[in-house]
């Protein structure tokens, strides 16, 4: 599949959500809460060991957009040989999760706070993009997230 253009509702979102963060990091927001996890990737991540996604959300969390925004968002990944991640793209991301591939557990398979995580892979071309999702009670928040091109 090629590389779709994001959603312009929920690029929107994702636009504020990003820049109120970046505005004031220390005030932290509630997690943005984008789509409704796809029963595709639902069928595929619950075989994993105890982790449920049925009827969850798929949503961005304050402190891990930072970690996204500042590790993988600049020149740092440039110089990593891989393309820096961005609004958009987690847009992208809340939409077609339903064409994530290669789901398996986490590495770690679970967070400091127990909470279990989970590594998927979206094929885009030209791009490849890897997500961590940390799996919370009500959403699956991306934890961090790699791109870069086929």
């Amino acid at each position: 599949m090629r590389y779709p253009t994001p959603d312009k509702y929920i690029a929107s979102q994702v636009d504020v959500f990003v820049e109120q963060a970046l505005a004031d990091r220390r005030i932290k927001q509630p997690a943005l809460v984008l789509t409704a996890i796809p029963s595709e990737f639902s069928d595929k991540a619950d075989v994993l060991d105890g982790v449920t996604t049925s009827g969850k959300s798929f949503a961005i969390d304050h402190d891990y957009l930072l970690h996204i925004v500042d590790i993988h968002g600049g020149n740092r990944e440039i110089q990593r040989g891989q393309i820096p991640v961005s609004g958009p793209d987690l847009a992208v991301i809340a939409t077609h999760l339903h064409q994530a591939k290669a789901i398996q557990p986490g590495n770690p398979p679970r967070a400091k706070n127990s909470a279990f995580r989970i590594k998927a892979r979206l094929e885009m071309d030209p791009y490849l993009i890897d997500i961590v999702l940390e799996v919370r009670r009500h959403m699956l928040v991306p934890v961090t997230v790699w791109k870069r091109r086929t």
